[in-house]
Parts: C-alpha cells; sequence; structure tokens
C-alpha cells in the first residue's frame, strides 16, 4: 500500500474530532449537577436565565423587575424554546442547552468545510472541518453556555459565501449570484445579532464587494456601488429590530454590558493610581489621544511604540483595500489561495488586535469567530499535503508536517482543561451552596443581590439583582455616581452574596462613605462566599 499524507492527518486528525463531539454528548447527559456547574461559565448561566425569563413571559430581563440590553440577543433566542417545557429538575435546561451547542458545533465544521471547498478540494475541506471539531479551545467554549459555537457557526457561513464571491481569483467562478448577495446580506446581520464585534468581518466583505471586479459585468463601479448598498441595507435590516427596541427602551444603541466593562476598567485603573477620564470621547484630535493614552495605559507600551503600530496597521488596511482594486496575475497558486482568505484573516487578526489594544484583555469565548478561521486556513496546508500533482515530496512533507503539528500541538489543553475541571469538582460548587443557604435561611419574597449572578440567579427562586452593571441597566447610572449602598437601599435588597475579593472590591470601588454601616458581613459559608445583610 502506498503512503498517503491524507490517510495520516486522516489518521491524527478523526478520532481526535470525535472526542471534540462525544466529550461535550457525554458531559450534557451523564455529568453530575456539580459539573455542569462548573463547565458553564457564569456568564452562561445569565444567558439561561434570561432565557427562561423570555420564555415564561417576562421579556428581555434579567431579575424580572426591569428590562436589560446587556447580552448578544440570538443565543438569547435559540436557548429561549428550551424553558417553553416543564423539568424536574433545574439543571435539565443546562444540559440541553449543551447538547444545542453541540449540535452548533458540528453545523461549525460543515460550514468550515463549505467555506475551504472554495479553496480546495473536497480531502482537505474534510481535513480543516475536523480540524476545527477536533480544536479543545472549540470544546471547551461548546460547554461554556455561550455563544461562541452559534458565532462560528455564522462567521464560517459568511466567510464561506465572501469566499465563493472571490472564487474568481482561482478559478472561472462566473457572475455574482443575486442568491449569494442575499445570503451575504442576511448571515452578516445574523453575525451581528450573534456577537456585536461580528460587524468586523461584515466590514471587510463589504469592502471586497465595493472594491473587487470578479468578472467583466462586474467592472463598472456603479454596479459594485449597487452590490454593496443592497448588502450593507439587508444586514442593517436584520439587525433593525434590535436597534430599534434598544432605542426605544433605553435611549441607545451601546449595550448596558459595553458601559459596565468600561467603567470597571477605569475604576480598576483609577484605585491603581493611573488616571484615565470616564468621559465620552469628542470627534477630532482628541480620539486618537484618547486611544493612544488608553492604549498605553492597558499594555504598558509606550505611546512612541503602539503609535508605529497603529500606522503599520492602517497602511496594511489601505493597502489591502488599494489592491483589491487592481486586477493582477496571481503570483502562484498558494498567493491566490490566501488572498481569497484576505476578509477572514484581517478580521481575526483586527479582532484579535483591538481585543489586546483597546478592550485590554480578551475572553475565552470571544473566540468563536477567530477559531473558524483557523480552521478555514488549515483547509491550506491540508490541500498542499495531499495534491501530490501540485506540489513536489518537500513541499508536501512541510504542509503536513505543519497541519499535524498545530493539530497535535493543541493536545495539552485537553489536559488543561480536564485537570482544572477535576480540581474543581472536588468541592461542592460555591453558589449550589449559596443557593441552599437561600432557600433555608430567606423568605420568597427577599431580594438577593450579587456581583457575579449567572449560576446564583439561575439556581434560585428568589429574585437576584446583577450588581456590577453587566446585564442590568437600573444600576449603571448609581455605580457612576459611587452610590451602591444606596442603590441596594432602593432596590430593597435584603441580602448580597458573593466572594470575598469581589464584594470588597465593588463595595470599596462604588459605596458612598458609610456604606460598611449599611452592608454588613453576617455569615461565611464553606466555600468562603460571603453574606451580607442591608440595613
Amino acid at each position: 500500500m502506498a503512503f498517503s499524507w491524507r490517510n495520516v492527518l486522516l489518521a491524527i486528525t478523526l478520532p481526535l474530532a470525535a472526542a471534540g463531539i462525544l466529550v461535550p454528548l457525554i458531559l450534557a447527559l451523564f455529568g453530575s449537577e456539580n459539573l455542569l456547574m462548573i463547565v458553564i461559565k457564569d456568564d452562561g448561566f445569565y444567558f439561561l436565565t434570561l432565557a427562561r425569563n423570555l420564555a415564561h413571559g417576562h421579556g428581555a430581563t434579567f431579575d424580572r423587575l426591569g428590562p436589560t440590553n446587556g447580552f448578544h440577543p440570538l443565543w438569547a433566542f435559540v436557548l429561549t424554546p428550551i424553558f417553553w417545557f416543564p423539568y424536574a429538575s433545574v439543571y435539565t435546561p443546562a444540559r440541553i442547552a449543551i447538547l444545542v451547542a453541540t449540535l452548533l458545533h458540528a453545523l461549525g465544521g460543515a460550514a468550515v468545510y463549505r467555506a475551504a471547498r472554495a479553496l480546495t478540494d473536497r480531502e482537505a475541506a474534510r481535513l480543516a472541518a475536523l480540524f476545527f471539531v477536533a480544536n479543545p479551545l472549540g470544546v471547551y467554549l461548546v460547554v461554556s453556555g455561550m455563544e461562541s459555537p452559534l458565532v462560528s457557526v455564522l462567521l464560517a457561513a459568511l466567510a464561506a459565501e465572501s469566499l465563493r464571491l472571490r472564487q474568481g481569483t482561482i478559478g472561472s467562478a462566473g457572475p455574482v449570484s443575486r442568491s449569494r448577495i442575499v445570503a451575504i446580506g442576511i448571515l452578516g446581520g445574523l453575525c451581528i445579532l450573534a456577537r456585536t464585534d461580528s460587524i468586523i468581518l461584515l466590514g471587510f466583505v463589504l469592502t471586497s464587494a465595493l472594491l473587487l471586479v470578479t468578472d467583466e459585468t462586474d467592472r463598472p463601479f456603479a454596479v459594485r456601488i449597487r452590490r454593496t448598498l443592497f448588502v450593507g441595507l439587508l444586514s442593517s435590516a436584520v439587525v433593525a429590530p434590535w436597534i430599534i427596541w434598544n432605542l426605544v427602551r433605553f435611549g441607545t444603541v451601546v449595550q448596558v454590558s459595553a458601559r459596565a466593562h468600561h467603567l470597571h476598567s477605569v475604576t480598576e485603573r483609577a484605585l491603581a493610581g493611573t488616571s484615565a477620564s470616564t468621559q465620552s470621547w469628542t470627534l477630532g484630535p482628541a480620539v486618537v489621544r484618547g486611544v493612544l493614552k488608553l492604549t498605553s495605559q492597558r499594555t504598558h507600551l509606550h505611546v512612541s511604540v503602539i503609535l508605529p503600530i497603529l500606522l503599520a496597521a492602517l497602511g496594511i488596511g489601505i493597502g489591502w483595500a488599494g489592491s483589491l482594486l487592481r486586477r493582477q496575475k496571481m503570483r502562484s497558486d498558494l498567493f491566490a489561495r490566501l488572498r481569497c482568505l484576505d476578509a477572514p484573516i484581517l478580521y481575526a487578526v483586527g479582532f484579535l488586535f483591538a481585543c489586546f489594544f483597546f478592550l485590554g484583555h480578551i475572553r475565552s469565548w470571544y473566540m468563536g469567530g477567530p477559531l473558524a478561521v483557523a480552521g478555514i486556513v488549515m483547509a491550506i496546508p491540508a490541500f498542499y499535503a495531499t495534491r501530490g500533482e501540485l506540489a513536489g515530496r518537500f513541499a508536501r512533507a512541510l504542509s503536513a508536517l505543519v497541519f499535524a503539528g498545530l493539530t497535535i500541538g493543541l493536545l495539552p489543553l485537553w489536559f488543561i482543561f480536564g485537570n482544572e475541571v477535576a480540581i474543581a469538582n472536588k468541592e461542592m460548587h460555591p453558589w449550589r451552596e449559596a443557593s441552599a443557604w437561600v432557600l433555608q435561611h430567606t423568605k420568597p419574597e427577599d431580594r438577593l443581590g450579587s456581583f457575579g449572578t449567572g449560576a446564583f440567579a439561575f439556581l434560585t427562586s428568589r429574585t437576584v439583582v446583577n450588581l456590577d452593571g453587566v446585564i442590568n441597566n437600573r444600576v449603571i447610572d448609581w455605580l457612576e455616581r459611587r452610590q451602591m449602598a444606596s442603590y441596594l437601599r432602593h432596590e430593597k435588597i435584603r441580602y448580597v452574596i458573593d466572594s470575598p475579593h469581589f464584594a470588597p472590591f465593588y463595595l470599596n470601588a462604588y459605596g458612598e462613605p458609610g456604606w460598611k454601616d449599611i452592608v454588613v458581613p453576617i455569615d461565611t459559608l464553606r466555600s468562603n462566599l460571603i453574606v451580607y445583610e442591608v440595613r
């Protein structure tokens, strides 16, 4: 039997991809209640609680006391039907949510296959899809309860349609069909509803649609303008109900979670001794100065280092846009395929760049889109490893080693995540203990408050109010005025329960003088959660 790199790469990726589907399935069906609490992120329980309230007719609210816009709507709507039916256990909907996420993870593999198929052959596209499904970080996100699997599916699907728009650079694609333009517009809107920062990819796709000449029928600039406007308007129409609801309810399109994260970032820097203005930026040079100053504080790099990086990034963007206008002959088949991937790659790099330089942090669940892009890109080394007629022996071996090396290089993540879960599973989850305390020591009408409220609110039947403002539009103004204790009294919150780190930090940061006489610790649970009584 002749040696085949295809068989080698399949032998590596296929069992890992099977594990990528089986592990979350087994966890959802047979995992203990404590294990579910560990693997699902607290923010994942935000979505589950919100979906439960939507299904029960309370509207888009976390605490049933007022509406909120601190969430990505599409994932909440996907979860809502789960709560249309009664369950014997409060954990059953969480298990179903993981099953839904597992299905989306598999569909994400199919979307990656479709995108990769626009660039390569079936064998390479299949390997790319298996790589995506096998990625342990992707599996970690599947069981997190977050929107990441949904984002991966939609971004891969959008990338697939945009790649078919670009196929003319590696083969004869023919005129751009109306159905493809409609698909790009609808998918673009859905991506934004799934995760707001997906607008970055849509922006690159729209730029390609405007500037790229795919065939002779596309050459008139007016044709491309109409195409781009149509895609933009269709995406806007998909997002419009969410935008209008925000404007009517809150008078702004800014999500309260973004406002809260900015406030906490400013507060942390202020407590650390660095100055930062909480005022909104205005157009003009002040924006540039503000961005540079903020980035410098978050990255601990001098402005003289940051400015050249930002200028280089701007130059790359301008150069890319200019390159679309030139109908140049590709230097090689590889260059043509990479050129077609420019929008997804620029999105992934730009997204990570923005997280590092502007947000100053990156959470694991932000990675749904970049993981899908990574899967699509992996089709290229797979293609050259399995197509002997296109590459020499050395090039095939190098391509195969790149693919296999990256696949095997991700294996330690399985052990890291598994060990993290195993250690945490040795003790009862803190919020399970807190829920038991609440049932024993509080009345049904008592209101509770917490800064990390997702799991707590999901487990208890009491009203739990979010206090850090991430999913509570009412508290944010009180936080900015440093009147946390007054807010607790205003909302008639009887008890505050949280960790010994978060509660003192937020109360010191946002509580008015004398808050310690109002918020008094009365109990410490075995998990070290502290119970405060509001007097």
